[in-house]
């Protein structure tokens, strides 16, 4: 079963500030005064509002090639869009299982998951920072016993450097670290439980639009690729190759006007549409203030 994770970016551009100078008027004795004033055009900015559409997702069917429902997942929210429930049904419409949102203090946030009895099969607490960015993610078996625990830690700007899985007993598993430059994430380094590296990913950019991924194995050689196709910087195309470069794999988006997938097919490597799903959302508004 495929979960989309829909991601949001929100831009805001700092003000700059012009400034104008103005030369001083220079006498000389016995020649005729001169004076000139150069002055630099100022350029001023302002802020405007300007409008944000968040996409929340309501629901998402998931389609065999011959067009028959396999299952979907409809999702609720409270009254500030905060997602609360997800319910995922077979295609007789018979719920399979449900996964609810608790607020607990603080900052935390706990995942319960119960099969289609009502009955709990697990559960996943978030601890968030102040911004909102997970810091700490433990997962727990029915029973409320500690399966294990995730931590992740960020830079000044909020990007990911670490992320850290540990056992019920605290014993470390593995290790991903995150290397950036310019902004953008470049490499991603995984590493086993005695910190000796097991693979990595190099990230590709073009135009600032991640346009290839490689997955690598410890002693270099290429596992898998992917590239990344856009049309009006939206994505549009996911193909995905074997280490020899031919493809296994494509997905192609069709976006609705705010960007977003509504429809997400995917093709073996002959070509041949395998399944695809359908998303349905609903977009909340929020107004910031941008310099123009």
């Amino acid at each position: 079963m495929r979960q989309f994770k829909i991601a949001l970016f929100i831009a805001a551009v700092l003000s700059i500030a012009g400034c104008a100078t103005v030369d001083k008027t220079a006498d000389a004795p016995g020649k005729e005064n001169t004076a000139s004033a150069v002055q630099k055009d100022a350029i001023e900015k302002v802020q405007v509002k300007q409008t944000v559409y968040i996409p929340n997702v309501v629901k998402e069917v998931n389609f065999y090639n011959d067009g028959y429902i396999e299952s979907y997942i409809s999702y609720t929210y409270d009254e500030d869009m905060t997602l609360i429930r997800e319910d995922l049904f077979d295609s007789f419409d018979q719920i399979l299982e449900s996964a609810v949102y608790e607020k607990a203090a603080g900052n935390e946030v706990n995942r319960l998951l119960y099969n289609s009895r009502g009955t709990l099969q697990s559960s996943l607490e978030t601890i968030s920072t102040s911004s909102g960015l997970p810091e700490i993610v433990s997962s727990f078996d029915a029973e409320g016993g500690l399966q294990t625990s995730s931590e992740f830690e960020y830079d000044v700007d909020g990007n990911k450097i670490k992320w850290t899985v540990a056992d019920g007993a605290g014993v470390v598993l593995s290790e991903t670290v995150y290397i950036y430059e310019d902004g953008f994430p470049v490499k991603i380094e995984i590493y086993d439980a005695g910190r000796k590296m097991q693979e990595y990913f190099t990230l590709e950019y073009s135009d600032g639009l991640l346009s290839s991924k490689n997955h690598v194995d410890a002693d270099g050689k290429m596992k898998s690729g992917t590239e990344y196709g856009y049309e009006g910087g939206v994505l549009i195309s996911e193909k995905y190759l074997r280490p020899n470069g031919s493809t296994y794999r494509t997905v192609k988006l069709t976006n609705d006007e705010h960007g977003n997938p509504v429809k997400e097919e995917h093709f073996d490597g002959n070509g041949d549409l395998k399944d695809w799903l359908e998303r349905e959302y609903e977009y909340s508004t929020e107004e910031i203030l941008v310099w123009e």
